[in-house]
């Protein structure tokens, strides 16, 4: 898995606050890339694996893409749910 950090308040000219950090992991290296390379904002960036406690996540609880681009959400104790669109 590979993962990249969001914050929820940022814009194209801002990296938004301090605590609203999230992870987002990706299957590949190349769709974690695209996505990177595609988001307008400002604080998108790929990050390591131990780097995700730094930004408020948790090793096999942070939301992320599969292989057929479906987005599951953390739910808490281990259980994820896929978003519908």
């Amino acid at each position: 898995m590979f993962y990249i950090a969001k914050n929820n308040y940022s814009t194209p000219t801002n990296i938004g606050f301090s605590n609203t950090w999230y992870v987002v992991g990706f299957p590949s290296r190349a769709a974690r890339d695209t996505h990177v390379f595609e988001c307008p904002n400002l604080a998108t960036k790929a990050i390591k694996a131990s780097e995700i406690r730094k930004y408020g996540g948790s090793p096999k609880k942070v939301n992320y893409f599969d292989a057929n681009g479906q987005y599951y959400i953390h739910m808490g104790q281990g259980e994820f749910c896929k978003q519908i669109d």
